[in-house]
């Protein structure tokens, strides 16, 4: 079975840094498997969240992410 937080683990371990890209990132708390837990504020990556109800919260949830965006648009295959 496939653990996110043991495959960024093992990322951080040979790179020490992590890039990402989260899609959904909905509040950045709620249901948030890698947030806290796993990513450090130094990562670089996007949250991506078309909710526009919702982005608000994200951005401030997410602000200490110094080098990341938070991006507020739909992915449309």
């Amino acid at each position: 079975m496939f653990d996110i937080k043991e495959e960024i683990k093992k990322i951080r371990e040979i790179k020490g840094e992590i890039n990402f890209i989260q899609i959904g990132a909905y509040d950045g708390e709620s249901m948030d498997d890698i947030g806290y837990e796993i990513l450090d504020n130094n990562d670089r990556g996007l949250f991506i969240e078309p909710n526009p109800f919702i982005i608000e919260k994200l951005k401030e949830n997410k602000n200490y992410f110094i080098n990341s965006k938070i991006l507020d648009f739909a992915i449309i295959p």
